[in-house]
């Protein structure tokens, strides 16, 4: 832009502001899908995590309700 600017030449400073909008909105746009992207990675992290913590839980459950069995036989 800065030699359109220097020559005068209007038609190419106009491409050159152009072109330098089409590459800032592409890498706002990069950056946008990127964002979302990573907030549906942390998502699935957040629901594979939540799914671990299950079953944690229900293996905690039968463990405790093995442990009650046993106490119940062996009293």
């Amino acid at each position: 832009m800065k030699i359109a600017e220097e020559t005068s030449d209007n038609t190419m400073k106009e491409d050159a502001k152009v072109s330098f909008g089409m590459a800032n909105a592409s890498m706002k746009w990069n950056e946008h899908i990127t964002g979302i992207l990573k907030e549906i990675e942390g998502n699935k992290v957040s629901m594979e995590n939540a799914e671990l913590v299950d079953e944690m839980k229900e293996h905690d459950q039968e463990a405790e309700d093995e442990d009650n069995l046993l106490n119940i036989l062996f009293k």
